[in-house]
């Protein structure tokens, strides 16, 4: 808001716009969030079922940390859900018992106490430790994507060697524009549809699976670049 290139294009644009400054947005959008949160608290005060949570721990690209949190019930055999915060968790380590105190807080904050029925986390250390500094009491729910990714993972181990070979080769492709562009020539003279190959990531063990699927489907020329 403050930035004068910024402000230069707005007024060019606009002459007869107003800009606000950042102090004027920031009490805006904090304004904003209370009225929006007062009514969201309202409306858990009427729930009558039980809510359970999901959270788990984010960090942005400029290495901001966050630590999201969902809460999910159902009323009149309808899913809701709501985003309870995404707590700035930058400035604090990250242990089991730092996350249990902001936990407790948005908990708290939101009034939902007495409506909890579980939380579901990932499997990560300081989960384990969160929870046992969480009072009251509140039953952990392992996350079962992230516990089925663990056993793809262990099985996909056996053909580690195999796998990482196909992910280096997909690297190489995508980081060469000369490279994807061959390819795409390549497939369009051998009938092949003009897809990219797709890279996996850890955590996810269905992206493995795309990522192999694809590589099928380019096999036609695989032999090419390995040649390369």
């Amino acid at each position: 808001m403050e930035d004068y290139g910024f402000r230069n294009l707005i007024q060019t644009i606009r002459p007869d716009l107003n800009i606000p400054s950042a102090d004027t947005m920031v009490r805006f959008i904090k304004s904003e969030y209370e009225l929006v949160f007062s009514e969201v608290k309202r409306n858990f005060a009427e729930i009558e079922s039980k809510i359970s949570l999901t959270l788990d721990c984010w960090t942005s690209s400029s290495m901001k940390c966050f630590l999201g949190v969902t809460a999910h019930w159902i009323d009149d055999w309808t899913i809701h859900e709501c985003v309870l915060d995404f707590a700035d968790i930058s400035d604090i380590s990250h242990t089991g018992a730092n996350l249990a105190n902001i936990l407790g807080q948005i908990i708290e904050k939101s009034g939902i106490q007495r409506n909890i029925l579980a939380i579901v986390a990932d499997n990560a250390r300081n989960n384990d430790t969160l929870f046992s500094n969480l009072q009251p009491v509140i039953e952990q729910i392992r996350c079962f994507g992230h516990v089925l990714n663990l056993v793809v993972q262990e099985a996909l181990a056996h053909i580690s060697e195999t796998i990482t070979s196909l992910r280096e080769l997909v690297k190489k492709i995508r980081n060469s524009s000369q490279l994807l562009e061959k390819l795409m020539r390549i497939c369009s003279s051998s009938n092949i549809p003009q897809v990219k190959p797709l890279l996996d990531v850890v955590t996810r063990w269905s992206s493995t699976y795309i990522m192999i699927t694809r590589a099928i489907e380019l096999r036609k020329v695989r032999e090419y670049y390995w040649r390369s």
